[in-house]
């Protein structure tokens, strides 16, 4: 993924997300609805950011997060404002 450092920043863009409402990403594994997937999107700047995959788990009755899998997204699963679909 590169370092950690591209890899926090782009966190730290999720985590408000994250923190206040984790039930409004999917849960992509029907027979494990308390995983769920959030996906970030590519950071131009100063630094190149790819966008991510995170994949959690959600404990609804502790409110509590927790961190599973971070991946590259594939690029042909990125969309953006610009595509007709």
């Amino acid at each position: 993924l590169g370092g950690y450092r591209f890899v926090d920043e782009a966190l730290r863009s999720l985590a408000a997300s994250l923190h206040s409402t984790p039930t409004a990403f999917p849960a992509p594994i029907q027979s494990r609805p308390d995983i769920r997937l959030a996906k970030t999107t590519v950071i131009i700047g100063p630094r190149l950011i790819p966008a991510l995959s995170v994949f959690f788990r959600l404990d609804e009755k502790s409110r509590t997060v927790f961190l599973l899998h971070v991946e590259r997204t594939d690029p042909d699963d990125i969309t953006d404002h610009f595509d007709d679909d």
